[in-house]
């Protein structure tokens, strides 16, 4: 995860751009363990989109992120519900970039966030008859009178 984090802050643009899709494959294949990294790597991706001046590295971080949606699956929902609010920004901000294979990744990536919002929404509650009935909490000490 470090070497990959360095090598995304080269100064080569191809070394760059290597260094956030081995990022994006290692969120993919280590999924729920790379969770203690991700903050790390969310914001080396926001400094991408937002100041990388080559059109390679944008992509690659945007594939980064769709990696890291891949990997993680709907469950990032349950697990971590901050993390989709600042990948739903990035994404948006990725919509706004001149490059069109940019825009559209980030618009592929939203929808997927959007279906399994749809999907985490739509999911029915189980019916009462399901429930686990709650037992009263027994009395340890007997009232005074």
């Amino acid at each position: 995860m470090h070497a990959a984090l360095v090598a995304s802050k080269d100064v080569d643009p191809l070394i760059r751009a290597s260094g956030l899709s081995h990022l994006g494959t290692l969120c993919k294949t280590l999924k729920f363990a790379v969770q203690k990294y991700i903050q790390e790597a969310l914001l080396c991706i926001s400094k991408t989109l937002q100041t990388d001046k080559d059109v390679q590295v944008r992509r690659a971080a945007i594939v980064t992120i769709f990696l890291l949606l891949e990997g993680m699956g709907y469950n990032v929902l349950f697990e971590a519900p901050q993390t989709v609010e600042i990948i739903k920004k990035q994404l948006e901000f990725g919509l706004s970039d001149p490059d069109p294979i940019t825009q559209l990744h980030s618009s592929l990536a939203l929808q997927i966030i959007s279906e399994a919002l749809d999907l985490f929404f739509q999911t029915p509650s189980p019916p009462s008859s399901l429930a686990i009935p709650l037992r009263p909490v027994p009395r340890l000490f007997a009232p005074r009178r």
